[in-house]
């Protein structure tokens, strides 16, 4: 006979049941009472940590004034606003304004709002994740219009671009994104599930082997026409003997032609080719490149980056700043605000650089709808955008929008965008904002650039710029891709079903589909490129 076991119920006398019976209930009580604490620090958790705050390092409270507003953030812009609350609370639409801030990763705090977290005015580090309160109802369509001064017309009122930082002194000499490949490099980057830094953090890389592989099919094709009695530049100008080659190239169709000359990759073996439908192919021509073979190139890429390379997944661009800091990895992804501040905390214990192809990272901002001191909210936000406000975000590293959407200037390096993608006179990666090394140590106090009038220690802060994609830019290259691939533009649902058709998704909307989008069960979706690396890896 089996025996009860000690302290159960029938094991001994009913004394023994009694101090069992009170036992469970005191554990219940205090179960009860563990729960309701635990529900205390998650509400005091949602608007102090990660670094959130109500004052400033000075000692300001924040949290008083006759209304009150909730921002919730991702990570890292903490140290703006530590700046921007207080120069606004010294205004008079501010004067009577209380605050109380909320970071963490810009995912996890945009489905926060979408939970009803009280909010007033949202700054993420991607468009997307105010794109989910859209869709829930939370921020209206027309979030982006009407800010005055506001110069990116995006509502971004600040951004940067992705940095590498390294150990001091550079040791593994890391300086391109090829040199991320190498065997045995840990690289240090965020989980792009939670974190919108990761998004950039990855976008450029991609968007670097994209480009890279349309430039090599034109250049070679230039050299292929210089075979022909072309011009001796190698570069692949519509000449008469180029465009000879250039009719022989596309004699082919995309259906036709191998895929092994792709890329060499050690990973190749795993890569599906992409169903594609007959239309010629022609790398001098912008809407006939082949676009379908960029994209393999770089998803190979990236592949062999993200499985090879990352060995860890923090959960926010600050969260990976302070692994790198406890001595994990050999190179951090970043933003180059965060450099900035890493490098002046950390007395120098750091080197920073940005590689030679870069992004443009865009981090907007948005009023809630049913925020109960609107008028309040709104004059905040548009304060964001003001020059006071400007100087106060590049005096933190941020490159403001005046800055980083300039015409003519990309910060302290004034960089210039070409038109468009379909410049004759340009290899694709010259679609790109663009700067020469002569303009890298921009003079200060040029005009209206809010980095180049800083003084020289702030200035130099911000690291020379060559090449830097945008978002734009990868969208609109993505819209060909779809355009060549009918079956993979249907397989991430990359049109645009607001507008017909065949039309494809712009901005945002069409990245994020094609590299990002997280499958929902029950949802007639599939998972995004990066995301199906990041799951298989």
């Amino acid at each position: 006979m089996t025996k009860p076991l000690h302290g159960a119920p029938g094991s001994h006398s009913s004394r023994d049941n009694a101090k069992w019976t009170a036992g469970s209930s005191s554990a219940r009580k205090l179960t009860s009472i563990i729960g309701a604490l635990a529900v205390i620090v998650l509400l005091i958790a949602i608007f102090t940590a990660p670094g959130g705050s109500t004052d400033n390092p000075d000692g300001e409270d924040f949290s008083t004034g006759d209304h009150h507003l909730n921002v919730v953030a991702y990570a890292v812009p903490k140290v703006g606003f530590d700046r921007i609350i207080p120069a606004f609370r010294a205004t008079e639409a501010g004067h009577s304004v209380g605050f109380a801030e909320s970071y963490g990763a810009s995912g996890d705090q945009s489905r926060k709002v979408v939970r009803h977290v009280p909010t007033d005015v949202v700054n993420f580090s991607v468009e997307p994740d105010i794109t989910r309160l859209v869709k829930a109802g939370v921020v209206d369509e027309n979030w982006r219009n009407d800010i005055p001064g506001d110069a990116s017309h995006k509502a971004v009122p600040f951004g940067s671009v992705v940095t590498f930082v390294t150990r001091k002194g550079n040791p593994k000499g890391i300086k391109t994104w090829d040199d991320l490949l190498r065997p045995g490099l840990e690289v240090i980057s965020p989980n792009p599930a939670s974190s919108g830094s990761a998004k950039w953090n990855i976008l450029a890389p991609y968007a670097y082997w994209f480009f890279q592989k349309l430039d090599s099919d034109a250049k070679a094709l230039g050299m292929r026409g210089n075979n022909l009695g072309g011009s001796s530049s190698g570069t692949p100008h519509a000449t008469q003997d180029v465009a000879q080659g250039a009719e022989q190239y596309s004699a082919r169709s995309v259906a036709q032609r191998p895929l092994q000359d792709i890329t060499q990759r050690p990973l190749q073996e795993t890569a599906q080719p992409i169903a594609r439908d007959t239309t010629e192919t022609n790398p001098l021509d912008p809407n006939h490149a082949d676009y379908v073979a960029a994209h393999e190139y770089a998803t190979a890429k990236v592949k062999q980056l993200v499985h090879n390379a990352f060995k860890i997944r923090p959960k926010s661009g600050r969260e990976a700043t302070s692994a790198f800091e406890q001595g994990q990895g050999d190179v951090l992804l970043s933003y180059e605000n965060e450099a900035i501040m890493l490098d002046k905390t950390s007395g120098g214990r750091y080197d920073y650089l940005n590689p030679d192809v870069t992004f443009r990272i865009e981090n907007p901002v948005a009023v809630i709808n049913d925020s109960k001191n609107l008028e309040q909210a709104e004059a905040f936000r548009n304060f964001l955008f003001t020059p006071e406000a400007a100087r106060l975000w590049a005096e933190e590293g941020f490159r403001p929008a005046v800055d980083l959407f300039a015409e003519n200037r990309f910060g302290a390096s004034h960089a210039t965008p070409s038109s468009s993608l379909t410049d004759p006179h340009t290899t694709y990666g010259d679609a790109t904002v663009r700067t020469s090394s002569a303009s890298a140590q921009a003079p200060a106090g040029a005009e209206h650039s809010v980095i180049d009038s800083l003084p020289r220690e702030a200035r130099e802060r911000f690291r020379p710029v060559e090449t830097i994609h945008t978002i734009d830019q990868l969208a609109d290259a993505c819209a060909q891709l779809a355009k060549q691939s009918p079956t993979l533009a249907q397989h991430h649902k990359l049109w645009d079903p607001n507008s017909g058709k065949d039309t494809p998704k712009k901005g945002w909307a069409m990245v994020d589909a094609l590299l990002f989008n997280q499958a929902k069960p029950g949802e007639d979706s599939a998972d995004g490129v990066i995301t199906t690396i990041y799951k298989e890896a």
